[in-house]
């Protein structure tokens, strides 16, 4: 139940950063000078996503095997213990921690994923999905990569069930091990709450555009692909 001072979108807001402070792969590193926190990313969108819940007073701190440590904007100090990660590739578009908060009996699935991938995983009513979809359209006209973060809470006898037949899949010697991983995880990462969306600006690396513009100088045509969406360009027009 929530408190007086409590409002539904508070709660949608608390959940919506504590899910980015939490559900990566990034990694904090100590500068002993000045004592502050420097995160280190595979990605450069995970990274933009966890210094954009810190600036706001979710701060990842530390990182375990099984757990992960964060605080909130009130000063309160909490610990997320991993359960099971499924990782990002480029099939499935999306990655995914079951976690447990510690001293609580509170198992989540939290996932973040290309919208493509995630809507059919969500709950939600047409209108409000279309009202969504408009806004991710409208960041991907603007040059801006989406995702959409959702969780779920889950049962303790689910995740137990869960956790021993992940755990058989990943012992055995099966020729389609991975294709069993993929469909298990597929399965809890089903009726979704969806929680939020994210847009980042898309960079290139340093020296891309100046490369671009002297080969188009010279003459030669450029495609880029990138994302799950693809998009003609004409003229200043954009079309999907």
């Amino acid at each position: 139940m929530m408190s007086p001072q409590t409002t539904p979108d508070k709660t949608a807001l608390i959940d919506f950063f504590t899910l980015l402070a939490v559900c990566h792969t990034v990694m904090p590193e100590y500068d002993p000078k000045t004592q502050k926190i420097k995160y280190q990313a595979s990605s450069p969108d995970e990274l933009a996503l966890v210094e954009g819940a810190a600036a706001v007073g979710f701060k990842f701190l530390e990182r375990t095997s099984s757990s992960i440590k964060i605080s909130l904007p009130t000063g309160e100090v909490q610990i997320w213990e991993i359960l099971a990660e499924f990782p990002f590739d480029s099939t499935r578009k999306r990655m995914s921690l079951i976690v447990k908060r510690h001293g609580t009996e509170d198992f989540i699935i939290m996932t973040k994923g290309a919208d493509s991938i995630m809507f059919p995983r969500i709950k939600i009513d047409k209108t409000s999905a279309s009202t969504v979809q408009q806004h991710l359209d409208k960041f991907a006209v603007d040059g801006l990569r989406t995702l959409v973060v959702g969780q779920k809470v889950l049962r303790a006898s689910y995740v137990q069930d869960f956790l021993s037949r992940l755990d058989r899949i990943k012992i055995s010697g099966d020729s389609d091990k991975e294709e069993q991983l993929n469909t298990l995880y597929d399965e809890s990462e089903q009726e979704l709450e969806l929680i939020g969306c994210t847009a980042i600006e898309d960079k290139l690396q340093d020296g891309v555009p100046e490369t671009i513009a002297t080969l188009m100088e010279a003459g030669i045509r450029i495609w880029v692909l990138t994302g799950d969406k693809q998009v003609i360009y004409i003229k200043d027009n954009i079309f999907y």
